[in-house]
């Protein structure tokens, strides 16, 4: 049942990724296979055919949960700098590894780790896209495009508490613009306004960051 996947997901979230230690269960690199994340083949490996009753399916995924998750916590952790990203991303292995038992299929540890390696390209890639969005966005408040470039690291932490201090709705405009790239047409059909509403919002929405962003600067 659902209920059994949210629990042992639940409680190996709850746990320390340090009980998972980076030498319990390694895997060799070379072992999953190469491709972009697709709901439709998160993993390519040991997906059986169907065929289990309720039951049997949970307690073979109870099986797989409880002799692989720690597997594919160690691999996770190899690979991120932070044991929270871990977790989350081990968590969602196994979500969709659910999603495939309710479907009838058995998916195995190739799977698994495949599906962990694409899910894990894809936070990368995430976290890239949105530190080139803070770079843009500040570079463009200080009219100098090469200043995140130079200060990555020195403006990251910044950048991050004005975007927090932020009202909402402005905070999501310039993610929108900045982090996925949308134009202004794209802005108005996401927010049910009119284009040139869009730009004043955004116009206000910089404002209101930059006002933020030198008040933390004065302060440090």
């Amino acid at each position: 049942m659902e209920a059994l996947a949210t629990e042992l997901v639940s409680q190996a979230v709850a746990a320390p990724a340090e009980q998972c230690g980076p030498d319990r269960g390694a895997l060799d690199e070379s072992e999953p296979g190469d491709g972009a994340l697709d709901e439709s083949e998160l993993g390519d490996g040991e997906l059986g055919d169907g065929g289990l009753d309720d039951a049997a399916r949970d307690r073979a995924f109870a099986q797989l949960f409880r002799s692989q998750y720690p597997r594919v916590q160690a691999y996770l952790l190899r690979r991120v700098a932070e044991p929270e990203t871990a977790r989350d991303l081990s968590a969602e292995v196994f979500r969709w590894a659910w999603e495939r038992a309710l479907q009838g299929e058995q998916p195995g540890a190739p799977w698994l780790f495949v599906t962990a390696r694409n899910l894990l390209a894809n936070s990368n890639r995430a976290l890239a896209r949105w530190n080139r969005a803070q770079g843009a966005l500040v570079g463009e408040l200080t009219r100098d495009p090469n200043l995140a470039a130079s200060q990555a690291d020195e403006l990251k932490e910044r950048v991050e508490r004005a975007l927090a201090a932020l009202a909402p709705a402005q905070r999501e405009l310039l993610a929108a613009h900045y982090w996925d790239g949308l134009s202004g047409a794209e802005c108005a059909a996401l927010l049910g306004c009119s284009i040139p509403a869009v730009w004043m919002r955004l116009t206000r929405a910089r404002a209101a960051f930059k006002d933020i962003f030198v008040a933390l600067e004065e302060t440090q």
